[in-house]
């Protein structure tokens, strides 16, 4: 946006019957150059545009599979602008979907070994509950084996409700 009016736009003051176009208003034709608006985006073709690059994980065939993870997440959080501008808008739901699940693992494996981490460390006041106790610890074992699949879960119902919502 330039802050520009163009000829064709109206306008209207005090003692006016009606509004008139701003070409009328000599304090605004005064040294103004006469162009036509800039259309935004209806010119462009898919075509026209340049093809994205992708992020490092696209090419994780040659980078490996850690390698390119850590390049991406580094990219991410580091140049957010190029990131998200390089990243390629079509490509199917399967890629972004197994980073995702392996980043969110990543993450929820470490919050429940740090959560069951820190339960050692608080005083037993029943010591007499050990199958609470077992089955407490088969519920940490459970919890991990499920992580891929709630991320999975958790992926959709935030999408959801971000493009829903």
């Amino acid at each position: 946006r330039t802050g520009r009016f163009v000829p064709t736009d109206i306008g209207w003051r005090e003692g006016m019957a009606n509004w008139q176009p701003l070409s009328q208003f000599p304090e605004l034709v005064a040294g103004v150059p006469v162009s036509p608006p800039a259309q935004t985006g209806a010119g462009l073709t898919p075509e026209a545009r340049a093809p994205r690059s992708g992020l490092p994980w696209d090419e994780r065939q040659t980078k490996g599979l850690l390698n390119a993870f850590i390049e991406t997440l580094q990219m991410i959080l580091s140049k957010p602008v190029a990131a998200f501008t390089a990243m390629k808008r079509e490509g199917g739901l399967g890629e972004p979907l197994l980073y995702a699940v392996i980043g969110g693992t990543f993450g929820g494996v470490f919050a429940v070994i740090y959560n069951f981490a820190l339960r050692l460390f608080t005083p037993f006041g029943d010591r007499q509950g050990a199958v609470t106790h077992l089955f407490g610890g088969l519920g940490w074992i459970f919890l991990l084996i499920l992580t891929p699949l709630f991320v999975a879960i958790g992926m959709f119902v935030a999408s959801a409700i971000l493009h829903v919502c």
